[in-house]
């Protein structure tokens, strides 16, 4: 049985497709945003000095008028904030005012992208009623994300999964998900409360076309839950495409340097006020410093993006001349602005896992011997290019083939420097990748 708030948004989700495709055209992104920044930036008497957690209480029985909805305002920021209510609708501006009915979505800002996943995740269990069931999701995702859902001291809870069972009742995305698995679960009887997954994978890059799994999810009644992280809205807007939830961290291209962390959900309202709820009360909210630092710098979100991706083709090009390993970038991602896969490249040395992970750990090496334009470092969307060698860096390969990851997978999140200084950057990768061979 649909949980209430999902069987409400069902009926109004489809006014909300937007036709064609799933990203602005032009400069229509740039100028919402734009927009969405001079309307709804902060009021000048909220400023960095006098940014207070706990605002003066000016009327008896505030608190529970204002928590029972009987009246607008804040009386705590876990609860809520101007600062954050700000950066909210512009990040909602972002990703649903693609839309043709925006009014119906609203914005909430976490303390991190994994904040932002769990609180997600815990409210769809609750608000789904079910004391089991199963949350399908991407064959390759973050792996905090799926060591959350596969968390063996919580397998009784109905948010986690993939479905405990047998190997080929598992449905997964990264263009996996097919009508027998789902059928498969549903005649087990096991309850389907959402599918989550990324549309460019992390860190494999493999490509999933968002339209073809939100047909197959409705079909089905199951709620769909995007981590967008890759992309930005930007890139690609899946609630344009019939979507339900969108989740960002905020950490990676909305940051743009690697000092701020944050996470990001956008929904329908009949979904949000059940999270907002779960936010509060585990108090996974963003810093009021941090969120008023993001609101300035989402205007320059578009410019930075395409630097990255344009970086990134570059690195990408270059990765495909040198032998002994394999590219992992497309650009025919058909529902992504430009097509591309984005400003990550990942490549995979050739050769046994052992010899492919064994490469890894010699390119790590050389990356700690030879520091150069580039970081060995997490995290991606920073002014440099960083490079993570997986197998060098995550003791080892065994549990990388366990996830689907290739032992000797090799992530490249492209920075934005200049043409120039990116010729130089491939210069370096090409070097050191001929090193490790």
């Amino acid at each position: 049985m649909a949980a209430e708030w999902f069987t409400e948004w069902s009926e109004k989700r489809g006014e909300c497709v937007t036709p064609g495709e799933s990203f602005s055209e032009g400069t229509e992104f740039q100028d919402r945003l734009d927009q969405s920044l001079e309307e709804f930036y902060p009021d000048t008497s909220v400023n960095r000095e006098g940014v207070h957690v706990s605002p003066t209480l000016t009327e008896p029985d505030m608190i529970g008028r204002i928590s029972s909805g009987n009246r607008e305002g804040y009386y705590y920021a876990r609860a809520g904030h101007p600062v954050f209510s700000a950066l909210e609708r512009v990040v909602a501006a972002m990703e649903a005012g693609g839309t043709r009915h925006p009014e119906h979505f609203s914005s909430l800002v976490f303390s991190s992208g994994m904040a932002a996943i769990s609180a997600v995740l815990e409210t769809l269990a609750r608000e789904s009623g079910e004391r089991s069931g199963v949350v399908l999701h991407g064959r390759v995702m973050y792996s905090h994300t799926t060591a959350l859902l596969a968390d063996p001291e919580r397998k009784n809870r109905s948010w986690l999964g993939p479905f405990v069972g047998k190997e080929d009742t598992y449905a997964y995305a990264n263009n996996l998900i097919t009508e027998e698995t789902v059928g498969q679960l549903e005649r087990s009887q096991v309850p389907i409360i959402g599918l989550i997954y990324e549309p460019i994978a992390n860190p494999t890059i493999e490509y999933t076309h968002t339209p073809s799994v939100v047909k197959l999810a409705q079909r089905h009644g199951i709620p769909v839950i995007v981590d967008n992280t890759f992309l930005t809205p930007y890139l690609n807007e899946p609630l344009r495409a019939g979507a339900d939830i969108v989740i960002h961290s905020m950490t990676k291209y909305m940051s743009g340097e690697g000092d701020l962390m944050g996470g990001c959900v956008t929904g329908p309202t009949e979904f949000m006020n059940a999270l907002k709820e779960t936010r509060t009360i585990r108090g996974s909210v963003m810093g009021l410093h941090d969120a008023r630092e993001f609101i300035d710098r989402l205007s320059g979100l578009p410019e930075r993006v395409e630097q990255h991706v344009a970086n990134a083709r570059e690195i990408a090009n270059c990765l495909d001349h040198i032998s002994g390993i394999r590219t992992c970038y497309s650009t025919r991602a058909f529902d992504v602005a430009g097509g591309s896969a984005g400003g990550v490249v990942s490549f995979v040395f050739e050769g046994t896992d052992a010899e492919a992970a064994e490469r890894s750990l010699r390119l790590s090496r050389y990356l700690c011997d030879n520091p150069g334009v580039v970081r060995q470092a997490t995290s991606l969307g920073e002014q440099q290019t960083l490079v993570l060698p997986f197998a060098g860096q995550l003791g080892g390969y065994k549990k990388l083939v366990e996830g689907h990851i290739p032992a000797g997978l090799v992530r490249i999140a492209a920075g934005r420097e200049h043409p120039v200084r990116t010729q130089e950057v491939s210069g370096y990768l090409t070097a050191a990748i001929n090193a490790c061979l």
